[in-house]
């Protein structure tokens, strides 16, 4: 090897070791001069605090062992580091201070770099070396922390909108039987009424009442009950279109709104939802038979507003139930 050679990195191996022995006052300088610039920035958990210096210190010392030994950070160590993106998202740390401890390491870190070149009279070729790894670190630090840091809020943020598309849907279902409830049938409705007033479309509303449920819900409890009402709702739902909609109004109500449906259509419908409630259920070794009254409602023969349809429709729905009544009190 010639001599220059020799030279230059028996220079660069002193000035790693150098730096390497400084690696705990460049931490503490580092975490002092942060603390100072803080600011408005919203202030990191304790966790964020408590490992920032160990990160600084094992930064510097990784600069240095590669001045010395010529050994490159490897993908663990990396990661360690990059971390902090991690914590920094989760704690809602500013990504302007973030960046902002990487250029004060680097700056600190130089300042160290250039106070001992002068003191062990490093070539200037050597110095500029070290300059330039510490700036590559800086730089590259800064890119896997943001990287690290965005990531984390793309999973914060999904995480997010999930719990916002549940919190959604529970508003506007059911919880017993998972259909639409009240608030999401009356919005149904009101497009309904909007979409058959451009087109001069008519559309259905049938209002179901299971018969006898509440004979079955004294006798057999509420649990029962609600395992009845669960069952009802999905045979009912299992009869009708992909663009119509069932929807439970309250306790054994249901609502079924058809679109472009006339009387004759509702009352197939009407028909089918029936038969889908007359197999009898096994609850819990009961053996429940099911059947309902259905009124029919007819946009905009029998109402032109969301309210007075359901009027209507619960009116033919209480007519249908004494038709059956006095059917049955007189075969």
């Amino acid at each position: 090897m010639p001599g220059g050679e020799t030279t230059d990195l028996n220079a660069r191996q002193a000035l790693g070791l150098a730096l390497g022995r400084r690696a705990r006052e460049c931490a503490d300088e580092v975490e002092h001069a942060l603390r100072d610039q803080m600011g408005g920035d919203p202030a990191p958990a304790e966790e964020f605090f408590a490992t920032r210096p160990a990160v600084v210190w094992f930064s510097t010392l990784l600069i240095a062992r590669w001045l010395a030994n010529d050994i490159s950070p490897d993908d663990d160590e990396l990661t360690w580091i990059s971390h902090r993106g991690q914590l920094a998202a989760g704690d809602e740390i500013s990504i302007v201070h973030l960046v902002r401890a990487n250029l004060v390491w680097r700056d600190v870190t130089n300042r160290i770099l250039v106070e001992e070149a002068q003191r062990l009279k490093t070539p200037r070729p050597v110095l500029i070396t070290a300059l330039e790894s510490v700036r590559r670190s800086c730089d590259a630090g800064i890119v896997r922390t943001a990287r690290t840091f965005a990531a984390h809020l793309r999973d914060v943020n999904a995480r997010l909108e999930d719990e916002r598309t549940a919190l959604r849907h529970d508003a506007l279902h059911d919880p017993m039987t998972g259909l639409p409830n009240r608030t999401l049938l009356y919005d149904r409705l009101e497009q309904e009424i909007r979409r058959a007033q451009r087109g001069s479309m008519c559309f259905a509303v049938l209002l179901a009442d299971l018969d006898g449920f509440k004979a079955v819900n004294d006798s057999l409890g509420h649990r029962v009950g609600d395992l009845v009402l669960h069952e009802a709702a999905a045979r009912l739902a299992c009869v009708v279109r992909d663009t119509d909609t069932v929807a439970r109004l309250g306790g054994d109500e249901f609502v079924a709104v058809l679109s472009a449906a006339d009387h004759h259509a509702a009352a197939a419908t009407a028909t089918r939802m029936r038969d889908s409630l007359s197999p009898p259920l096994t609850i819990e070794e009961h053996t429940i038979s099911l059947c309902a009254s259905i009124g029919i409602a007819v946009y905009p023969a029998d109402g032109q507003t969301v309210r007075d349809l359901l009027i209507a429709a619960d009116r033919a729905m209480y007519e249908a139930k004494s038709a059956a009544a006095r059917s049955s009190d007189h075969p």
